[in-house]
Order: C-alpha cells, then sequence, then structure tokens
C-alpha cells in the first residue's frame, strides 16, 4: 500500500502592502548606492560612534562586567543614551527642530522621564530594557537600536563584525579608530557606573550630558573621524562602493551653500528634500539658477540622482493611474471580467476627461509636447514635468475636489507624456543599467518606458494607451507582485483578484480603505536622515528654519572642492 504524506498549510497573512506595482526596487537600488552605510532609521551620527565605543569599553571591563551579557548591556545602554538626549531635550531650550529626535525607544521613555522629573525619584533602567514581553519594554528587537536599526550599516562599513564566536565586535582597524575617539570626550566609568547600578537619577542625567547626541561636534576627535569616514577623508575609511556617498554628500554640501548664496530657503524637511532631487534633476535651482558644481566629479552623481528622481515621477505618475481605477471602479460597482475588460473600460471611462492632444496616435502626441517642452532647467514652467508632478501630489489630497479622479487621470497621463517627450531618443543618458530578469521582474520602470515609447505604443490611439496603462501596468503587474509575494512570503497583498464574478476590488483591509491604502507615494531617499547626520557633524546648521552650511561645513567644502 503507498501512502500519501500529508501537512498542514499554513494561512497567508493579509497586509496593506507597500508597493503594490513593484516601483519600489528601482528607486531603492539607487539611493543605496549613492549613500551606502546610511538609511532612513539611521537618523543620528553619534550612534556610529556611541555602539563602537560601548562594545570596546565592554572589553575594557571585562572582569567587572562578566555577569552581565553583551545584549543586557546594549539594552540599559540604550535607554540610559535615550533618557539623557531627552532630559537635555527639556533642559534646553530648543525652538524649530530639535536637538534631540531620533533618539531609540524615545516614544516608551519620554513617559519615563516625564514620570521621573515629577515625582523626583530613580528610573530603573532594567525595567525597560526587559528582553521578555513586557508593556515597559522600550524595545522588541534583542540587541535593541543597534540590532534593529545600526548594525547593519555598521557591519557593512567594516566597523562592527560578528567574532569567531558569533559574538558583535568592534573591528581592529576602523571600528577601534571610532571608539577611541568618542572616548576622548566622556566619562566612560561614570557611564558604566550608572549601568551597573541599574538605577538613573536626574543627578546622573546632568552629569552625562556629553553622552547626548547633540553633543558630537563638540568632541573633535570624534566629529573628525565620523567626517573622515562618511566622506572616505583617509585611507582606511576608503572603498570604491563609497565613492557616491562622498560625492552625494558633498553635492548636498555645495547645493545648501549655493542656495544660501542665492537667498533661497534649504529646509530639513520632505519640501528640502524635493528641493535638493528637483535641482539634481533639472541642474537649476526652482529659479532657473543653473546649478553648477565647481567639482567636475560631483557632476557624475547629480545624473545618478537625476536618474533616480526620473524613476519616482514615473513611479508616481503610474500609481496615480492605478489609484484613479480602482477607486473608480469600486465607487460606480461596475464588474469587469478580466484585466482587459478593466482597460477597456478605463480608456472608455477616463479618455473623454483628456484635453484635446494635437496627434491621432501616441507618437504623434508627443512629437506635438516636443515642440513646446520647456527646457529641463526650467522646472516652474507649468508643462514641466516636475511642475506636473506638485501639482498632482496637491489634487491627490484634496480629497474633496470634484472629479477628482478624472483630473487626476488628466495630469498623470500628461505627465507621462511629458517624460515620453523628455527621454525622446534617450537623450537622459542613465548611468545605471539593470538585467532583464530585473526588467521583468519589475515591468515599470524608466528602460522599459523608453523602449515602449519608443516601440509599442508608438501608433496607439490615446485611449487605446491608457487602457494598455490600465491593463498591464496596473491590474496585471499587481497580480504578478501580489502572487510572487504570496509565494515567496505568505503575504496576502492583492488588492483586486479574478473570481467567477470577474475582477473583484478589496474595499477594505483590516480599517482601511482601498482609497486610502493606494494611495500614491514616493520613496524615502536617505536623505532626511542625511541632513540630520551632517547637522550632528556640525557642518550644517538651522536658522530661521533653514539649513546653512557652519564654518566647519564650508571649510570642508573648500577643501574637497579646491585640495
Amino acid at each position: 500500500m503507498t501512502y500519501k504524506q500529508t501537512a498542514w498549510v499554513k494561512n497567508s497573512r493579509e497586509a496593506t502592502g507597500q508597493d503594490q506595482l513593484g516601483l519600489r526596487f528601482f528607486s531603492e537600488t539607487i539611493y543605496q548606492d549613492l549613500l551606502p552605510n546610511i538609511t532612513n532609521v539611521t537618523s543620528r551620527g553619534r550612534y556610529y560612534s556611541f555602539y563602537p565605543w560601548l562594545i570596546w569599553s565592554v572589553e575594557k571591563r571585562f572582569d567587572d562586567l562578566k555577569d552581565y551579557s553583551l545584549q543586557k548591556i546594549v539594552r540599559r545602554a540604550d535607554c540610559l543614551l535615550t533618557l539623557i538626549g531627552l532630559y537635555h531635550n527639556y533642559i534646553s531650550d530648543n525652538s524649530g527642530h530639535s536637538l534631540h529626535d531620533g533618539l531609540v525607544g524615545a516614544k516608551k521613555l519620554s513617559s519615563v522621564l516625564a514620570e521621573m522629573l515629577e515625582s523626583g525619584e530613580m528610573a530603573q533602567l532594567s525595567t525597560y530594557a526587559i528582553e521578555e514581553e513586557s508593556s515597559d519594554r522600550y524595545f522588541k528587537n534583542k540587541f535593541g537600536g543597534l540590532g534593529q536599526y545600526y548594525f547593519g550599516p555598521l557591519r557593512d562599513a567594516g566597523i562592527l563584525a560578528y567574532n569567531e564566536k558569533n559574538e558583535i565586535n568592534y573591528t581592529e582597524d576602523r571600528g577601534l579608530i571610532i571608539a577611541e575617539a568618542f572616548d576622548q570626550s566622556v566619562n566612560g566609568d561614570d557611564f558604566f557606573e550608572v549601568l551597573k547600578n541599574d538605577w538613573v537619577t536626574e543627578n546622573d542625567l546632568e552629569n552625562l550630558l556629553d553622552f547626548c547626541p547633540c553633543r558630537l561636534s563638540v568632541n573633535p576627535a570624534e566629529q573628525n573621524t565620523l567626517i573622515d569616514f562618511l566622506f572616505s577623508r583617509i585611507e582606511i575609511f576608503q572603498h570604491p562602493l563609497w565613492e557616491n556617498r562622498r560625492k552625494s554628500l558633498t553635492s548636498i554640501l555645495d547645493f545648501i551653500e549655493s542656495s544660501n548664496n542665492l537667498g533661497l530657503e534649504m529646509k530639513i524637511d520632505s519640501t528640502g528634500v524635493h528641493n535638493f532631487l528637483g535641482s539634481a534633476y533639472s541642474s537649476a535651482f526652482h529659479n532657473q539658477v543653473l546649478w553648477n558644481d565647481e567639482l567636475e566629479q560631483t557632476s557624475e552623481t547629480k545624473i545618478l540622482w537625476r536618474q533616480y528622481y526620473a524613476g519616482e515621477l514615473l513611479s508616481y505618475a503610474v500609481q496615480a493611474l492605478f489609484w484613479a481605477g480602482l477607486t473608480k471602479l469600486t465607487e460606480d460597482e461596475r464588474i469587469v471580467l478580466n484585466s482587459k475588460d478593466y482597460g477597456s473600460w478605463f480608456g472608455e471611462v477616463f479618455g473623454s476627461a483628456l484635453p484635446e492632444f494635437v496627434g491621432s496616435n501616441f507618437t504623434e502626441i508627443v512629437n506635438e509636447i516636443t515642440l513646446n517642452l520647456p527646457e529641463i532647467t526650467d522646472r516652474n514652467s507649468p508643462n514641466h514635468e516636475i511642475y506636473l508632478t506638485r501639482q498632482l501630489e496637491q489634487t491627490v489630497k484634496d480629497k474633496w475636489l470634484p472629479n477628482r479622479q478624472e483630473k487626476i487621470v488628466v495630469l498623470a497621463t500628461q505627465i507621462l507624456l511629458t517624460l515620453a517627450a523628455r527621454f525622446e531618443n534617450n537623450r537622459l543618458n542613465f548611468p545605471v543599467s539593470f538585467t532583464n530578469q530585473q526588467l521583468n521582474e519589475y515591468p515599470i520602470n524608466l528602460t522599459n518606458f523608453i523602449y515602449y515609447a519608443g516601440n509599442d505604443w508608438r501608433t496607439m490611439k490615446l485611449n487605446e494607451w491608457l487602457a494598455w496603462l490600465a491593463t498591464k501596468w496596473g491590474v496585471e503587474t499587481h497580480l504578478m507582485i501580489a502572487l510572487r509575494k504570496l509565494q515567496q512570503e505568505s503575504l496576502d497583498t492583492f488588492k483586486v483578484f479574478p473570481s467567477e464574478e470577474g475582477l473583484q476590488v478589496k474595499e477594505f483591509i483590516g480599517d482601511k480603505t482601498i482609497e486610502e491604502i493606494l494611495m500614491p507615494g514616493f520613496t524615502s531617499p536617505r536623505l532626511r536622515t542625511t541632513f540630520q547626520i551632517l547637522l550632528d557633524l556640525g557642518l550644517l546648521t538651522i536658522e530661521n528654519e533653514s539649513l546653512i552650511l557652519t564654518p566647519t561645513g564650508k571649510n570642508l567644502l573648500e577643501e574637497i572642492t579646491y585640495g
């Protein structure tokens, strides 16, 4: 007799999903190359030196700390450092941007500090550094902020590593240099005394203020060593893969300095990010003054940022079409049989809302747009792809706007046609190339866009092209991405799925509507955390809510530019 082996099949977990069309891959690949060892969660420069110092200090105090696991010490140290930063913020007169944002576990520990100051009593570090499940626990990851945020970047930078016992350790070259530099401005014995005692008082926090993340630039040795590392200023911190980081950081300093000289604001928020990206894309500031780098090598990096931002403009427009189509389908309670039927419906419903373009097909329309295409430097022109994208963003956010979906489709279509005109004959050269497998697995990308614009789309009428986008770069791409996530991660990220009754849209997932879930968005290219790290290093400061270079920042920029 033959027996068949059976097993339980694990149910998939339903998830809202952040990348319904697989658009993030190309953007993330590029900005990871541009800013290696910096992530969107490594928001404070001093953690890059604090963690190597902590592990180095534990080794020095081995006999005294032999009863404590490194895991326990790291978790207590996280809590203590955050309480120091929060306390410094409490006693400081900080207006506008806080010098004490981005502290590990601050959400939990801010209430601990408030209670501690109000009651005048001590706080016990182990209560919040506990590893077991607890309402008081500051962080789930067993190595706290180090394990969750900083170990990966520090390992990739050759500052931390696993030793032969598979334990986290500092490296004997880069890690040791940074640890010793940090040690020059702090009293390590006092810090470890509090860790061992487990109880912390207000006097302890006052005594340990030199550890505050905002004090990085007060320690010249630590400041210079981290600048050496991030700007690859000396041989020990040089690596071919880090050249783009050095050039990107230099470009950021140059952009801020040039903006200051032109009297333009450079904020640390998303407007500052988009101003930098818009200027890198257009090679000009938003008043059409050209952005000319003194250093030729940084112009290569600007082209990489241009490639990144071009992909973001494409991505946002395609997301907007997907959002408009599925939300409209839900509102109209329309039944479509399959993806092709959905595309036909999309072209019919939204095609009539489009303005009268000159030309009978895609190629003729793009050629007409090319005749009136503003220079890439003129990003304030109403016909420029950046200006149109800003308009699309505002329209997406205006929930009470009449005929909102139709207006979104009009703007998204204009952006895509403008990008096709801009990239005609591939006039913009993009340095990062991707494999055919990557282009097939994530089909919505600049390379495929330029190819289709010069081939498959050429003879399509506008309604046919809209139908193609809704079908191929809408439903079919979403189903492919969702099936892959289901197979690889057991995640159900389907927002629309085939059924016996035709395609069905999930109107709700958890407590979120399909309208909320599919809202278009941009990726975060690590620029906001980079601005914060440059602030921590004392290369930037904030005046009147605008970033400006400090004398140290100006000297560094001049040193890099002129030698």
